[in-house]
């Protein structure tokens, strides 16, 4: 689901940036694109918050779960990541156990049993804007990257546009300490040298945020025996996504 604004749930977005609501511009696009910055929240008496409890008190657990309003950091903390430690990431561990036995049985040679090196599986994931956010600052590990951060929060995901990451899994980390790696795509600018930073450098040529626009990338290097690689998008993808091996997809579904 769409992150939630707190107090300003169901303002017209413009009117809110241009202050005709009384907020400051500057704190509303801090509001709006920060990771770590919380927007006013509902108050208890909102008829907006007790509409709320009575529509998802029992999804969230209780009452007092039902929340207020949210940074982009809680909800990448507590809705992102457990749905990528339930939901996702064990659908792609099946999808490659699936076609790594598949190879085995139609092959002699043997595979590399180091879950670093384990071919990922393929993916679709449907979400709002600010969701797909919060997806890939967990999965490129933005809170223990400076640099990472700040491009993140200078995001902007385009309606129709489908997007590329591609990760990989530390299957060995504690199951409430997964770890993510982003990785590269070959074919991309980036591998042949377009940046020299010394954060790249050692994440192993990696950028801060390896996130491409689906056509920029080559097809042949979707391929099988590949890290787990995830299309972000904000509409409906084509039907040749589905082709693609090794794919998680994100689609953004309403703006703010």
């Amino acid at each position: 689901n769409e992150r939630h604004y707190g107090a300003l749930q169901g303002l017209v977005k413009e009117d809110v940036e241009k202050g005709l609501y009384g907020h400051d511009p500057d704190l509303v696009q801090q509001w709006r694109r920060s990771w770590h910055t919380v927007p006013p929240l509902l108050d208890d008496d909102d008829p907006r918050r007790l509409d709320e409890i009575k529509a998802y008190a029992n999804f969230c657990g209780g009452p007092e779960r039902v929340p207020k309003g949210e940074s982009l950091q809680q909800v990448a903390e507590f809705r992102i990541l457990p749905f990528l430690q339930e939901r996702l990431c064990p659908v792609l561990q099946q999808a490659a156990t699936s076609r790594q036995q598949s190879t085995q049985t139609a092959t002699t040679g043997t595979i590399n049993p180091s879950p670093l090196m384990t071919p990922g599986g393929t993916g679709l994931v449907v979400a709002h804007a600010n969701s797909l956010r919060a997806l890939i600052g967990v999965i490129c590990n933005v809170q223990q990257d400076a640099l990472a951060l700040k491009k993140l929060e200078a995001l902007r995901l385009q309606t129709g546009v489908p997007l590329v990451l591609r990760f990989r899994q530390d299957l060995n980390s504690h199951p409430e300490m997964v770890q993510f790696q982003p990785c590269d795509i070959d074919g991309i600018p980036f591998l042949q040298g377009s940046s020299s930073s010394s954060s790249s450098s050692s994440r192993g040529l990696v950028p801060e945020l390896p996130v491409y626009p689906l056509s920029s990338i080559p097809m042949k290097s979707i391929q099988p025996n590949t890290p787990t690689t995830t299309f972000l998008s904000t509409s409906t993808p084509t039907s040749s996504i589905r082709d693609y091996n090794n794919t998680a997809s994100f689609i953004r579904t309403v703006p703010f």
